[in-house]
């Protein structure tokens, strides 16, 4: 793999790994809220979190990366 994209790929890593943190954070914070509409928030926020880390994770591959 050329240089550019062993860097491209570390890059997205590491933003792959601030999403899975974020999503088990929302996750966290759905549980422990007292507030159904806070904890549905929270919820989707996870999901998000998880797609965007799917997307980030298909586009590394692609890349030849892991």
């Amino acid at each position: 793999m050329p240089e550019t994209n062993t860097n491209y790929v570390s890059a997205v890593n590491e933003v792959i790994s601030v999403c899975k943190d974020a999503e088990a954070g929302f996750l966290g914070a759905a549980k422990a809220v007292g507030d159904p509409t806070t904890e549905s928030t929270f919820e989707e926020y996870a999901k998000q979190r998880a797609h965007f880390a799917r997307n980030l994770q298909d586009a590394v591959r692609k890349l030849g990366g892991e």
